[in-house]
């Protein structure tokens, strides 16, 4: 909890940003759901109604992997058919006040 208040105070310092609000946006989400992991998939119907189209969320995504708050999974895709939403980890640091 400590630095999940650290990482807004951080974010609210550095002024309205849409991608940043954006990327707010997805912690709280986070936070509220208690994620460990998720897909970009995952988030955008979790967000829907907000963004319409998955690749909208990129550019919070990147802020988030920059800041060190969400790690991306190495994808491991085998075989036909589309690759599936690239997924995240959420930093230890921030999951383990939920357990």
């Amino acid at each position: 909890a400590v630095l999940a208040k650290h990482t807004q105070a951080v974010f609210d310092l550095m002024g309205s940003d849409p991608d940043l609000e954006g990327a707010r946006r997805i912690m709280r989400w986070v936070e509220r759901e208690r994620l460990d992991r998720f897909t970009a998939r995952d988030c955008f119907n979790a967000l829907r109604g907000t963004y319409s189209k998955v690749v909208q969320l990129d550019p919070f995504f990147k802020v988030l992997v920059e800041r060190g708050q969400l790690v991306p999974v190495e994808a491991t895709h085998a075989g036909p058919g589309r690759p599936g939403s690239q997924q995240y980890t959420v930093h230890p640091d921030l999951t383990k006040v939920w357990r």
